[in-house]
């Protein structure tokens, strides 16, 4: 099991396909180079990993191969694919048995629930005894957990971090005021490529990346650095991977530039004309 330092970079790996199947031999090449790069740690069956259009046995042979080949290197973070509060607990034991060394956990979508209901919802989820790092998605989950309930969660046993990607760099500066002081670790991880540097300034430890996925060592190295020269010459491809909803420009770049990745599954489709298009040509200008 690796550290529980959170910080740094962190790939949220994309889970490839070929046709309809799970290609693990893909999955096992694109472990290989995260590890060649030196990234901290990934996240597997996230929202960039498909998480929620993998069927639990896929689910956990994800899980499972990550921990067996990678897990001695790297810290090994579970996606919790699960929309209530007992299938998430569910999930979080059977990757704790797998191996994971924690859970990447976003608030149930739909349901919109209460900042009581959040609150209850990862307090229960702590039963699971793995670490949980909480993922704010506003845009997918349909709610904002308040900097004041991340402060009352971020004080559980087992409550280590913050994924945030709300956009707002008001909203994370508000968070880290409140969770500055907590006397113990809790990570705050930007989960947007182009909020990284401004998250780090402000005290932040890191971030769970898309772009890690194809260019992975220039990603260590923005993040190891913070070198705004990097930072400005991909700010294009940060953008462009808001084409089209995610993970779809994140599999078509790997697609053109010859990774294991495939086709994204329903009712996710491929790239429009123009937007590929678009993208190969931002592909063409950078090093890879």
């Amino acid at each position: 099991m690796q550290s529980l330092a959170l910080s740094g970079l962190f790939t949220a790996m994309i889970t490839p396909f070929v046709g309809a199947a799970l290609d693990l031999q893909g999955f096992r090449e694109n472990l290989k180079a995260q590890v060649h790069a030196g990234v901290d740690g990934i996240v597997v069956a996230g929202s960039t990993g498909e998480g929620q259009s993998l069927s639990i046995q896929e689910w956990e042979q994800l899980i499972h191969t990550a921990v067996e080949h990678a897990g001695s290197k790297l810290h090994i973070s579970a996606g919790i694919p699960a929309n209530t509060s007992r299938e998430a607990l569910a999930l979080g034991r059977r990757a704790k048995a797998l191996g994971a060394d924690s859970l990447l956990v976003m608030v149930p979508h739909y349901h919109r629930p209460t900042q009581q209901g959040i609150f209850s919802h990862f307090e229960q989820l702590t039963q699971a005894e793995i670490p949980i790092i909480i993922y704010n998605n506003p845009g997918r989950a349909g709610v904002t957990i308040d900097p004041l309930t991340l402060r009352q969660l971020a004080q559980l046993p087992g409550i280590v971090g913050l994924k945030d990607c709300s956009g707002s760099i008001a909203y994370a500066a508000d968070v880290l005021h409140h969770t500055q002081d907590l006397g113990k670790p809790f990570a705050i991880l930007a989960g947007d490529d182009i909020a990284s540097l401004a998250l780090l300034a402000m005290g932040g430890h890191g971030l769970i990346s898309t772009l890690g996925n194809l260019l992975p060592d220039q990603m260590v190295h923005l993040i190891k650095s913070r070198d705004r020269h990097t930072f400005f010459e991909l700010v294009p491809l940060f953008k462009a991977m808001g084409f089209e909803p995610n993970p779809i420009p994140i599999k078509e770049a790997m697609n053109q530039r010859g990774w294991a990745a495939g086709p994204c599954r329903l009712p996710l489709t491929p790239m429009s004309e123009s937007h590929k298009a678009a993208l190969h040509a931002l592909l063409g200008r950078v090093t890879l």
